[in-house]
């Protein structure tokens, strides 16, 4: 995915059925720590952003995107967190 003001990263895209919505959003808010009964102020923040999909597609899609940055973390310059993870 692509980010409008600081760079891209790697992530992946899924599709819900209007009626999937209210359960998998609510889930997913509550993992980032961005859910009404998490303490603010919240790590993440969730947004619509542009998409690049791998057929150069783009589109809108929800992210979760860093409110402050975490304490002695770095930059994952190439976008692609799993990989830096594989070689930390």
């Amino acid at each position: 995915m692509i980010s409008d003001d600081t760079g891209h990263v790697l992530g992946e895209v899924y599709e819900f059925d209007s009626s999937e919505w209210e359960p998998v959003i609510a889930r997913l808010d509550e993992y980032e720590g961005c859910s009404p009964s998490d303490p603010q102020p919240h790590e993440y923040r969730r947004e619509i952003v542009n998409a690049r999909l791998t057929s150069d597609e783009v589109l809108p899609a929800w992210a979760y995107l860093l409110n402050r940055w975490p304490p002695r973390m770095r930059e994952i310059k190439s976008g692609d967190y799993l990989a830096s993870r594989t070689r930390a």
